[in-house]
């Protein structure tokens, strides 16, 4: 955007933007707006009321300023919301095949993994939920400010029932991923996206199953995320008071009106499944899959629509896993618009909900809000984000800041509309 911006290469990080609009807890923008942040947190925050006609003028502005003096980012023209977060991601998956990310030599996964980190932050990104594959050092190390990346907040395994009975049930399999830090468990009910049409949705656990991961991972500070499609498994998950439903492709109106009333967050993931059905279309997977994905992606769009007049909070999650898919996060907002959420809808499954999926229930301030003691993630748009043909475009993303650190500024080269390739082969026991 001509005449309006801030150059880190003469400046070094900003403490603040002056002049922008900013999105305030209410989801309307407000003008005339000032904010400044200190060791990755808000500090002030002064904001006049919303749709002001006069955007009054920016104060201590970086332009001129020294090399160290504090400065802030010419805000004018700009519209700045709180930091994005994906709530189901594979930051450690670099293949869309099992067997190819195992044939890769250590250096090169990790190679990949930061690169998958540093990605999906630059894409306006600044949290994530990490739904299996991503080990606690890397957490820490990206939590810490030691990596870029967005804050993440981790599952470890992929508790299947498979993975479950070779450790001996539900509590040895909880209790282990515990152990290794995980702040989610992750419990895969249902079968997936590789299964073949007419297969029924049988839950792969109990009701007295879904009630013991939850009180173990309770009673641990720890909290439980369910992949399942549809049928028992929702059902028996929202009674057990599980924290989060990942894809819910069969999500029936009872049960939307259920999960709503327990405060349950519905994470769907439209954008895999839309690439599976290219990928059968194409060759790359079996034509025999085509039904059921079929059908998977027609009646996904409902389920988004039944949780929304429900009440049920809903979160961007894309259930990436590829070097490709990294970065592109964007595509996700698309398809929730496309579904019939509203730009303030989708802003507030990509801010508010999500954030409240990555810190602690009822922390003051919340992640994902901009104000005073809120971690400073913000992103910062040169068109207005509450028009639905900017927030999904990254090429309306004018700079990005994580924790205070300016982590990009200008067009992102990596995430663009068509920046989406699809895998050429599939992916092994993946749940989707």
């Amino acid at each position: 955007m001509s005449g309006v911006g801030f150059s880190s290469g003469a400046f070094g990080s900003p403490t603040g933007i002056a002049g922008a609009r900013v999105l305030g807890t209410d989801f309307h923008f407000h003008e005339a707006a000032a904010l400044d942040w200190a060791d990755g947190t808000f500090s002030t925050v002064n904001t006049s009321s919303p749709h002001s006609s006069d955007p009054g003028a920016p104060t201590s502005v970086a332009r001129g300023a020294s090399a160290h003096a504090p400065t802030r980012i010419d805000g004018r023209g700009l519209w700045v919301v709180p930091g994005f977060v994906d709530a189901h991601v594979h930051l450690a998956w670099t293949d869309f095949s099992e067997s190819d990310r195992a044939g890769r030599s250590p250096q090169e996964r990790d190679s990949l993994i930061e690169q998958n980190l540093a990605v999906t932050v630059a894409a306006g990104f600044t949290g994530a939920r990490d739904a299996g594959g991503l080990g606690k050092s890397w957490i820490d190390r990206t939590n810490s400010g030691a990596l870029v990346g967005p804050q993440v907040s981790g599952s470890r395994e992929l508790l299947t029932r498979g993975f479950v009975d070779a450790v001996g049930g539900v509590g040895p399999a909880v209790e282990g991923v515990l152990d290794r830090g995980a702040q989610w468990v992750k419990l895969v009910a249902t079968e997936g996206v590789t299964s073949l049409e007419g297969v029924p949705l049988e839950s792969h656990f109990s009701l007295e199953e879904f009630r013991l991961a939850v009180g173990m991972a309770t009673d641990a500070g720890a909290r439980v995320m369910v992949h399942a499609w549809g049928g028992d498994a929702i059902s028996w998950a929202i009674d057990a008071g599980v924290h989060s439903i990942e894809h819910g492709i069969f999500l029936t109106r009872d049960q939307a009106r259920a999960a709503a009333a327990r405060a349950i967050t519905f994470v769907p993931t439209l954008s895999i499944y839309r690439l599976v059905l290219a990928m059968t279309e194409e060759g790359r997977l079996p034509a025999s899959l085509r039904p059921r994905v079929a059908h998977a992606v027609d009646v996904h769009r409902d389920a988004v629509r039944i949780a929304r007049d429900a009440g049920l909070d809903i979160a961007v999650g894309t259930d990436f896993g590829t070097v490709d898919q990294h970065g592109t996060n964007l595509v996700e907002v698309r398809a929730l618009l496309d579904a019939g959420l509203s730009p303030t809808e989708v802003l507030r499954a990509a801010t508010a909900v999500g954030s409240a999926l990555l810190g602690a229930p009822g922390s003051d301030p919340p992640r994902g809000t901009i104000e005073p003691g809120a971690p400073a993630d913000i992103v910062v748009f040169d068109r207005d984000p509450l028009e639905a043909a900017a927030v999904a475009d990254p090429s309306a993303i004018f700079s990005v800041i994580r924790a205070g650190q300016l982590v990009r500024t200008g067009p992102d080269p990596a995430s663009s509309p068509d920046a989406h390739s699809i895998p050429t082969t599939p992916r092994e026991h993946h749940p989707s």
